[in-house]
């Protein structure tokens, strides 16, 4: 009895593999192609802002221009035009050094004390 439990468990979870391999590659298939029908040769998104819930601004390059949108789930209004050049990118203030950055950083600094000590003691 115990065997045909464990079989029909064995048999269940290779049925669910197949089943969830089976909807990746669908995914897979039909997912980008979605996407790229979605994508302009006109116009690109450039930026989105999140304001609250469903409020939110978007800037949208068409051509040489840029258009700043402010959008909401019932609406969409024109706030400003402006050219590309016009835009300044700001510096993130939440970007945070990653380990590898922070290691190096106190490698570098090590590595040139024990130079500065090298020095030292040649000099003398």
């Amino acid at each position: 009895m115990e065997n045909n439990t464990f079989a029909s468990i064995i048999v269940g979870m290779f049925i669910v593999c197949l089943a969830l391999f089976v909807f990746y590659i669908v995914l897979k298939k039909f997912g980008t192609s979605a996407i790229k029908n979605k994508k302009s040769r006109y116009m690109a998104v450039i930026d989105r802002m999140i304001i609250s819930k469903d409020k939110f601004i978007e800037l949208i390059e068409v051509g040489d221009e840029v258009l700043i949108l402010g959008m909401s789930a019932s609406s969409i209004e024109l706030l400003h035009k402006t050219k590309k050049e016009n835009l300044t990118e700001f510096e993130d203030p939440l970007k945070f050094d990653t380990f590898k950055d922070t290691f190096n950083k106190v490698f570098i600094k090590r590595q040139n004390a024990m130079k500065g000590e090298n020095d030292e003691k040649n000099i003398l």
